[in-house]
């Protein structure tokens, strides 16, 4: 049960991430607004590994697990926030959407896991082509927009090589100690990018901007990579992938409610679809251990006659 709500607070919490991305970069500058999230959620995420009375491991696979995860932080979120300057949000959604694939064949090769049988590998396909549905309105990409498409596949990239190592290595690290040590790992290459890319001259960010900067650093990042952690630990690499297949339809349900942005039949059928991929997916898991049950099931009423 604690893995299931893990697994849907990080599905809530990514789905308010392309949201609040747009939010806080609406009056600063991209790597400000990065850099500033990173920055308070490693504060905030050290404080709250004190609260809770635990320490820090800073040595040996510990170590080598807060680097690994580091690489999906500053790597990826760097890519992603300078490509949303001119990506619309769905297409941000639909290549994230790519994840499952990409991390798959990673784990396939890298964990060895059975990634990729015949029916996840339709339900795949089949969430995917859900994916396309919903926003097939925003795939008209002009030639301006090509390399910032090229940067977000390739943030999804290390998105995905990100978990699988981390999965690979499987150090007894708490997650809080994980988030922290991670976030802590990746400020260094912040500050860099921050004193090179900064303009210099300073502008007042509006009140949106940094509200959105604030709940993605707490929410987003110390709450959201805890939990991300934790479930990354009790779950395969590509079951974990799964989750950026399912938070476009509910950023695009947000922004329809929060963002005035229209809300069509497409995105009713492709939302469907996503769905009926998920319980494809998760239910090949499911039928051996039902059958199972079945069979004890049917012992149990035979005993009883």
């Amino acid at each position: 049960m604690k893995v299931l709500l893990a697994y849907i607070g990080v599905v809530l919490i990514w789905s308010t991430t392309p949201l609040g991305i747009k939010w806080s970069v609406e009056s600063v500058y991209f790597v400000d607004a990065v850099f500033a999230r990173m920055g308070v959620a490693a504060i905030l995420s050290w404080l709250l590994l004190e609260i809770l009375g635990g320490r820090m491991v800073w040595r040996g696979q510990a170590l080598r697990s807060y680097f690994a995860a580091s690489l999906g932080i500053w790597g990826c979120m760097l890519l992603v926030y300078w490509s949303a300057q001119t990506l619309p949000s769905g297409v941000m959604s639909v290549l994230f959407g790519l994840s499952p694939l990409i991390t798959g064949v990673i784990a396939t090769l890298v964990l060895r896991e059975q990634a990729f049988t015949r029916i996840r590998l339709l339900s795949l396909l089949l969430a995917l082509s859900g994916l396309m549905v919903v926003f097939s309105g925003d795939m008209v990409l002009d030639g301006g927009q090509l390399p910032a498409l090229l940067v977000n596949l390739t943030a999804v990239a290390l998105f995905c090589v990100s978990a699988v190592w981390v999965k690979r290595l499987d150090a007894a690290v708490d997650p809080q100690q994980q988030a922290t040590g991670s976030l802590i790992l990746s400020i260094p290459v912040f500050v860099v990018f921050w004193a090179l890319m900064s303009p210099a001259e300073v502008e007042i960010p509006g009140a949106r901007s940094v509200l959105a900067i604030l709940y993605l650093a707490f929410f987003g990042s110390v709450i959201g990579f805890v939990l991300y952690f934790y479930i990354l630990r009790n779950l395969t690499a590509s079951q974990v992938s799964l989750i950026p297949m399912m938070t476009p339809c509910f950023a695009l349900m947000l922004g329809h409610l929060l963002n005035d942005e229209a809300l069509t039949l497409t995105t009713v059928v492709g939302a469907l679809m996503i769905v009926s991929a998920l319980a494809l997916y998760f239910g090949e898991a499911m039928l051996p251990r039902l059958g199972v049950r079945l069979t004890k099931f049917r012992q149990w009423t035979v005993e009883r006659r």
